[in-house]
């Protein structure tokens, strides 16, 4: 059985940025930072039980820590408290909403999956990024349940990236919706566009487009232009 040092776990919350929190009513990583000598001997047996307990049953860690995540879904109890006294406790039944404490954490988890794959394309050396994000190496954002894909626009370099989505979409079960994803081309040889189309079954739209009031093209905006896309 592996087991695991404090020289191991402790530095793993020391990293965290001490202004984050799991929620807005979490402690943040500046609490547990700071009473470290009160607490840490309980975090660390609570991080170590869970490890060395699920690779003892053989497990990897990525099918572990998926059975974490679902055992947090779906095991919460709740109790209404009336004149002062809790009274008993019921089952969540439905599953999580928008707008839990929870939601925006997994949304984090589940993306941390494709990134890494979206990173691996990117050192493949017959990729080609966008010519603005070459430097930075930036071929793919995520924010809230939106997700950003850039390249050059070759051929080759869009494959990687569908087949990258394809692994995510697997992995997680899921299926994209062809009618609410769309590919946003400039200047791309009418033959390259229609490869593309025909691979990833997307729709082709026209820039520019809005991405949370802010208008996304190939030229350069205005702050008047931005408004302009707000007030629409």
């Amino acid at each position: 059985m592996i087991k695991f040092t404090k020289e191991e776990v402790n530095p793993a919350l020391f990293d965290i940025p001490g202004n984050k929190a799991p929620g807005p009513d979490g402690f943040s990583s500046f609490f547990f930072q700071d009473n470290w000598e009160l607490v840490g001997k309980d975090i660390f047996e609570a991080v170590t039980s869970f490890l060395e307990t699920e690779m003892m049953h053989g497990l990897s860690f990525p099918s572990a820590f998926i059975k974490l995540v679902m055992t947090c879904v779906r095991t919460p109890r709740f109790s209404l408290m009336l004149n002062g006294s809790l009274h008993g406790y019921f089952e969540s039944k439905r599953g999580l909403r928008q707008g839990d404490p929870m939601s925006p954490l997994l949304f984090v988890l589940g993306m941390e999956y494709p990134s890494q794959i979206m990173g691996r394309i990117g050192d493949k050396t017959d990729f080609y990024f966008h010519d603005r994000c070459a430097t930075t190496k930036l071929n793919h954002l995520a924010f809230a349940d939106d997700v950003l894909i850039f390249y050059d626009g070759d051929f080759r370099s869009v494959y990687y990236l569908l087949q990258g989505l394809k692994m995510f979409f697997k992995t997680f079960g899921l299926q994209p919706n062809a009618a609410k994803s769309a590919i946003y081309t400039s200047n791309m040889p009418e033959e390259h566009l229609r490869r593309i189309l025909a691979v990833s079954g997307f729709q082709h739209q026209s820039l520019p487009f809005t991405d949370l009031g802010v208008p996304i093209g190939a030229k350069k905006i205005s702050g008047k232009t931005v408004r302009f896309w707000q007030r629409k």
